[in-house]
This record gives structure tokens, sequence and C-alpha cells, in this order.
């Protein structure tokens, strides 16, 4: 049975939506009623009002449910295609001039919907942040409707039949105790309300401003309560520090409780010595950091390390549960006046203060690293510092705290970008900073929190506030979070369009066995059931929700690019686990071989645990592989850093570079070895020759006539600007890989490409990380240099986490029955998919640099990878047809 992910037009509108939705205005949801209240009379006012409800119409359009996981029949999907065929060319009809988009473009798309699909790569590469409307409003529209009343009502009619037809037909039928109620007390956005700051900033400055006797008097303000909505200001709690009372609560500093380890995990001793101290647990800790968070937002300027911290009412004799405690913030002086608290940069003294704090709260352990009010040099290198402790962490963990930690130490550059393109009064800016400071930081720690807390019913919503730990620290309650009002299609057809929210398996589907019939197809690797139940399905997966994935919505930065390949790769293998997905992706490296006693890999024993098969063609009659040149071993660590889930296969095909130029045999016996007896999804070969090789083209060949296409070349375009492209790169059936640095500009030592007119595809081979660097330059010096056998091997790496995606992608998202994803296995299909990675440059349109940080954060949620990846490999479908019983 048919699924709407199958039609091409549903694929085109699930990735044009996502684009529009980021930047449509927002919409007042009254105007539903004042239309629904106007007479319906054909005067003058018909267009206005005609074209006002073709905007909410056009709307909904792209707001209609994602989750359409229910298998059609044969007559619902072809209606459906036939409405969604009407409302594609439609669209593409009125897209609005304005955006220079015209027939020129058709010849480049053959594909259909030219203009739609311009559209898109428009709005994929445009860096405005300019709000628009769809078809009518006060600001710029994506579409332009038709001027003649009779033409708009009839397109009014036909986007109007097509929202009613899809919403009645994935209609769900509503469930009991599945809608929050909501609140009767709705606040504003946390980072909205800058009341505290303010009132404090006032009362601080009027405060030390008469403190003047030169004692050096500390000011300690209240924290732990949230601000009244109703109050016009906060009420302020401050206390004097010097002038505690004796029957005053016991103070007692957040550094001097790290210090006594109530913080740190609970182990087998002191279980065992069965008195337990004032401990704090997991939920404890992150409802605390959220705390301290929202503390981050209103005092972004002052000193927020572990000594300014305080807890009243906290005592080390009393091991009760039910303790109370008042948190309060101690500042020496008033906050800054001026604007040059707005001057946010590399190593921040307060987004530095407040990363390290993090880390000591999760940790239980003091951090040695004293943070500078005013040295700029020696906050860059303890940036630099904790940068490299949360990139060491993340080789074990990718969770939402640790990424909060990430965004205080990454904060500056969104921070820095909205502050430039935003107004010059200092409340706007004031209030930029605080919404940058919650989508980088704030936000995640309540994720952290919600995904500390089980809950036995559904998983917390963005919008949800979860409840604070009454039992212990009942003072530390989490603000409720209010989103601002949009158009949703609930707000127009509530009845028709009701979604639940889905529910997580309880348990985990079984995957198909790998058996001789099914592995030269190996639907496993798509996620396929066995059990007869399609994953994905409403019987096999109904708790399916777009992923959260803040990690990807903060700014990239070009210099970290092995780092951000490792997390996608590592968020891809999460994935892969949860759903049990074990069918490894094998990457074949065809080089001079493996050092097994590299420093690194004595170091980190782990690393070679990748390594699952090797063979000596210099030398046979060795059962294992060595590496003196250091070059296969160089190739080697770059594919464990950028996919470190995949199976690498070795094969030493030369002793060194000089050698290569005789090593055609090896060469061929290495490429029968890895694509038949050990096979490989991916051989990547970090060389080249000027001449072709016929035993080289015959082993590719054969190894793709046995496997029916499904193995996938890679190899090194050249380092020569005065050569042509080499072989095998050269070859069709191998994908060239060329090298750009950092940012995605092609080297100009990259070799001239034989293509006539296609596109060249390259990936990082310049910049290569000073840690990798370092590694190597003892041993082997001379190997980490820049050129496309480094591109190659990152792409190889990059080859290998799409197929690992590809693999767990029908897991993930309600869309099935689309063996399409098996072409992603093949050269062509993956060669079309890296095109799809790669943004385009319209002053080098045939130059693609390949950027999953780009295709990530563009598209965020797999649901729009999804559609993208289908989308490509649809295309090569049609172009490049196969034969029935291949696979």
């Amino acid at each position: 049975m048919p699924y709407l992910i199958e039609c091409n037009e549903w694929r085109l509108l699930q990735t044009l939506g996502p684009l529009i939705n980021q930047r449509k205005s927002r919409f007042n949801v009254h105007l539903l009623n004042s239309l629904d209240s106007r007479p319906e009379t054909h005067d003058a006012r018909l267009p206005n009002l005609a074209a006002e409800r073709f905007e909410v119409e056009v709307r909904l359009v792209f707001l209609l449910p994602k989750d359409c996981s229910r298998a059609l029949s044969t007559t619902e999907f072809d209606e459906c295609e036939e409405r969604l065929k009407g409302v594609c060319e439609l669209l593409d009809r009125i897209v609005h001039p304005r955006h220079g988009v015209s027939q020129i473009h058709a010849a480049e798309n053959k594909a259909g919907y030219s203009r739609l699909r311009s559209l898109v790569r428009l709005l994929e590469h445009s860096e405005s942040d300019e709000t628009v409307d769809l078809a009518s409003g006060s600001r710029p529209t994506l579409f332009k409707p038709p001027d003649d009343p009779v033409d708009l009502e009839i397109s009014l009619a036909l986007v109007a039949d097509y929202n009613n037809s899809l919403a009645r037909l994935f209609a769900s039928p509503a469930r009991e105790g599945r809608v929050r109620p909501v609140s009767k007390k709705i606040g504003r956005k946390t980072w909205k309300d800058p009341r505290l700051r303010r009132r404090a900033t006032s009362a601080l400055g009027a405060i030390f401003e008469r403190l003047k006797c030169g004692i050096g008097h500390e000011v300690m303000l209240n924290v732990s309560e949230d601000a009244d909505d109703g109050a016009a200001v906060p009420s302020l709690d401050f206390r004097l520090s010097s002038s505690q009372p004796s029957s005053a609560p016991p103070k007692e500093n957040l550094d001097k409780l790290i210090s006594s380890g109530a913080f740190k995990p609970l182990d087998l001793l002191t279980l065992t010595r069965g008195s337990l101290p004032i401990r704090y647990s997991i939920r404890e800790k992150r409802a605390l950091a959220v705390r301290l968070g929202y503390c981050l937002m209103d005092f972004f300027d002052a000193n927020l390390s572990s000594k300014r911290i305080y807890f009243l009412g906290s005592t080390k004799a009393s091991c009760s549960r039910t303790r109370s405690e008042t948190l309060y913030l101690s500042f020496a002086s008033g906050l800054p006046a001026t604007t040059e608290s707005h001057v946010f940069q590399i190593g921040h003294p307060t987004l530095l203060s407040f990363a390290k704090l993090l880390l000591e709260i999760d940790f239980g352990q003091s951090i040695d690293l004293n943070i500078s009010s005013d040295d700029d040099k020696t906050n860059r290198g303890i940036w630099a510092e904790l940068c490299n402790v949360v990139d060491k962490l993340e080789e074990e963990r990718n969770d939402s705290y640790l990424q909060a930690v990430r965004g205080c130490l990454m904060a500056h550059i969104q921070i820095s970008r909205a502050l430039r393109l935003g107004s010059a009064d200092e409340k706007d800016a004031e209030l930029t900073i605080r919404k940058e400071l919650y989508r980088e930081v704030v936000e995640k720690l309540e994720t952290a929190l919600a995904e500390s807390t089980p809950r036995a019913g559904n998983k917390r919503q963005r919008s949800e506030s979860p409840e604070p730990t009454s039992r212990t620290k009942p003072r530390l309650g989490i603000r409720d979070e209010w989103r601002e009002p949009s158009i949703d299609a609930s707000d127009v057809r509530a009845n028709a369009l009701s979604r639940q929210a889905p529910i997580r398996p309880a348990s985990k589907r079984p995957r198909m066995p790998n058996t001789p019939e099914t592995e030269s197809i190996r639907p496993s690797r798509l996620g396929l059931s066995s059990s007869g139940l399609l994953p994905g399905s409403t019987e096999s997966n109904p708790r399916w929700q777009p992923e959260r994935e803040a990690l990807f919505h903060s700014a990239i930065v070009p210099k970290m690019w092995l780092s951000e390949l490792m997390k996608i790769s590592r968020q891809v293998e999460s994935k892969r686990r949860e759903w049990r997905i074990a069918t490894p992706v094998r990457v074949a490296i065809l080089d001079t071989g493996l050092d097994w006693d590299f420093p690194v890999f004595q170091e980190r024993s782990g690393l070679l645990k990748s390594v699952t098969d090797v063979k000596d063609f210099v030398t046979p009659s060795t059962p294992t592989v060595t590496d003196v040149f250091g070059h296969g071993t160089f190739m080697a660590r770059l594919i464990m850093e950028c996919a470190p889930g995949v199976e690498i296969l070795v094969a030493r095909v030369a002793e060194n570079t000089n050698e290569l130029k005789n090593s055609q045999a090896n060469i061929k016996e290495a490429i029968l070895w890895a694509g038949q007896a050990g096979k490989a999804d991916i051989i990547s070969m970090s060389f080249g020759f000027p001449s072709d090789d016929q035993g080289i083209r015959e082993a590719i060949e054969t190894v793709q006539k046995g496997r029916n296409e499904n193995i996938i070349f890679l190899a090194s375009a050249g380092n020569s600007s005065t050569e042509d492209e080499s072989f095998p790169a050269r070859h069709p059936s191998v994908i060239s890989v060329y090298a750009t640095n950092c940012h995605g500009v092609f080297l100009q030592s990259n070799s001239a490409s034989t293509g006539n007119g296609a596109a060249v595809l390259g990936t990082y081979g310049d910049d290569i990380p000073a840690a990798i660097r370092e590694e190597f330059r003892t041993t082997y010096p001379k190997v980490c240099e820049p050129g496309s056998s480094v591109a190659t091997a990152i792409m190889a790496g990059i080859s290998a986490t799409m197929l690992a995606y590809a693999s767990v992608l029908p897991s993930l998202v309600p869309f099935q029955g689309v063996t399409v994803l098996q072409r992603l296995w093949t050269t062509k299909g993956m060669e079309a998919v890296l095109y799809r990675l790669a943004p385009e440059d319209r002053d080098r349109p045939r130059l693609r640099a390949v950027k999953p940080m780009w295709f990530w954060k563009n598209r965020p949620g797999d649901p729009m990878r999804y559609c993208a990846i289908c989308d490509a490999l649809s295309d090569i479908d049609r172009r490049f047809p196969r034969l029935r019983g291949t696979g």
C-alpha cells in the first residue's frame, strides 16, 4: 500500500514548509473570527477578503500534520496526489517575481515545479532574517495571488479543498487525558521578563552608593523566588553579608558545598557506611542549574562563580530530605551602568564562569581555573581548556546538559551577531542578550531537567514547565514558559487536525536477520521489521515526534569541523542503539597500512576496536599489517574521528607513496578482497594515477556487478593544479573527491576536473585540527599535509554516517514503504545525497563543498532530512532505473 512520502509533490512541500515557517510573520489568530464575521457580499471589498482568506489557507498548506504514517489505499493515494499536484502547480505559478525566480531556471530543473524548487534554494542559502507573509499582508510576500477576483476565488477554493481533504484523511480520534489543560495563569516568556534585572540594577546602585565605609560589604539578593506576574515590579530580598544576625539561618556558599562532596554521585563505599551525607540527586542538580540559568539571563555581567552563590538554611548536621534552602547571589559592587557589558567575545568572564560552574555541579568537584574579570589572554586560555574538556566528554555522552555547557562557551558568537543586527537601544540590546542566552543555554538546561525526571505519561513538551522538586528543595521551582501565539492547524480546524503526543514503544522492534537471500538487498540496514509491522507506523511506533536538536541550532564554527562531524555521527549511532540496529557500516581503506603501535592507539585502545579486518598485499605472507610510512594510519585516524561508529577494513597496497606507482596489481587484489570477502559498503582510495589501469578498472567493475552496484567507491581527485583528474577518481563508478578548507573554499592545489560541466564534489582537506596534527608530529611528521587524500578519508566518514543514518530513518520517521533508500548504498545514490549536503555557491555553481553541519542545521529534524534524502534518491531512480531483481 502506498504512502504519501512516495509522492514527489509531498516531499517538495515537506522541504519547503519548514524553511517558510522559520521566516513567516506571526499570524493574528483573531483574523479568522473577523473574516467569518464579515458579510459575504460581492462588493469592492471582496478581493481583500479573498486575499486574506488565501493567506490563511496557504499557511495551512505548510501546517498540516506531518505524522502521515498510515498506509493509503490506491484510491486515497491517487486523490491525494491529484490534489497535491494542483496545489504545487498553483504555488509554482504564483511565486512572487521579487525573488528573481523565473522560467530561466526551468532548464536547470527537470524534476518540475522549477519556481518552487528555486524558492527552496533561495531560502536555504538566504542569510537575511527578514520576516515575510505568504500571500497577503503588510510584509513582503513569497507568493503573489492572482489579481483577477475570479481567478483568486478559484485558487482559494483549490487550496481550501486540498487542506480540508488532507485534514479529513489523517484526522485522529481524540483521546482522553492527552491534552494538557491550559494554565489559568499564563506568564510571559522567561527571557522577555527583565523586571528583576532592572529593579536589582537600580537597587544595587543605590546601596553601594551609600556603602562607602571601606569595609568591603557584600550584598546578597534572594534569587529563589519567581517574580509575580501580577506585580508592576518584583519585590527584592536583600541581605548585607557582614550584618547577618546570629539568629539568621546558617549560610554556606556553593563552592563549599561542592568541596564537601554534596554534588558527587553516590559510590559503593558511601552506601556501605550506612549514614548518607547531604547529597544532591541528579534531578536536584539539574533543577539548581536551571535556577542559576535564570540568574545568568538576569545578571550576565555579574560574577557567577560558585563562591558568590549562597544557600541560607542548609546545614551539614541534617540529613533530612525535607531541608529548606534559599538561594542567594552575592554582589560586591553594583552592575555596570554602561554598554560595555554588551561586549561579548571569546572568554567572556560571566559565560566562562557559568560553563565552569555547570561542570562543577555535574561532577561534584571544584575546577582549579581562575577566571579573570578583565584579562582577555588568561580567559582565552581557560576557554580553550574548557572546550577541550567538553570535546572529550562528548566522546562519551551527548546529553542536553553537556550541550548547555557547550552553549556557554559558544554563546558569544550568537549574541554578538544578534546585537550587530539588532537595535542600538539599550533595553532592546538587553532583551536580545537574554533571548540568545535562553536559546543557547537555559532552554537546554530545562530540557536536561526534563530528561532527568521520569514521567509515566508523555514527555514534557517545551511549552511545559517541569514541577519543582518539592521533597528536597521546594524553592528551586522552574518558571512557567509561555510561547507566543501563532497560527496552528488546531486554531482553524481543531477537530480535523487533532494530533496526539506519541508514546515511545516499550520494547524495540526486532530486526530482519541477515541471510544469504536478504544479504544482497540487506533490508535490515533500513530498519525494516521482520514482525510484519512497519517501523514507525502507529502499531510499532506510536510515539513519533520531531527530535530536539538544540546542538545544531547554534552557530557553526568552521575550525571545529571535525568535532562537528563527530557529533553528528555519535547522534546517529545513539539512535541506532536505541532502535537496536546493529548492522554495521564497513569502510575499507586502501593505503600504506596501519601502525598498531601508534601512540594514540596505545593511549586510547578503544580506537582499534573499530578495525575488524586487515590484509597485507605488499607482503602477503604476514598475518597482519604494519605501516612504516604513516599515511594509511593517518587516513584511518581521520575516519575513526569523524565516524566513530563504523567498522574499518585495512588493506596495505603500498609501502609508501614512492612505491605506489608500481602497486597497481596490489590495488586490484585489494579492491576484490574488500568488495567480495570484506563486504565493504565503502572503499576509500586516497591516491591516484595519471593514466588508467586496466586491472583496477576491471576490479571495480567486477565488484560492482557482483554486488548489484551496492557498493560505494571514493578516490582522491589529485593535488596538482597542472594535471587532470586522477584515476581511479575519473572512473564513472567512483566518486571523485576534491579538497576544500574549513570554509568550503576549494584549494588551488586541486587537479583539473574532467567532468565536462558536471558538479564537482569536495570536502574538508585542509585546516586539520591541531590535536590531530600533534598526534603525528613526532612519529610521522610529513603525512599531515592538506589535500584531496585527507578529503577522501573525510568523505568516506561522512558517507558512512549517512548510511548509518539511512538505516535508522525508517524507525524514526512515520514515512514508510520507501525502497528508494536502498539506492543510497550505490555510488550514484551516495553522490546525489552528498550533493544535497553541499550549499550552492552562486558564483561557482559547479563547485559543491559537502558540509553535513549545514545540512543538519538547515533541516532541523528527521522528517526534513528524510524528505531531502528521498527526493535526491528518487531523482536518481528516475534517471537511472535499476533492473528488476537488483537492490
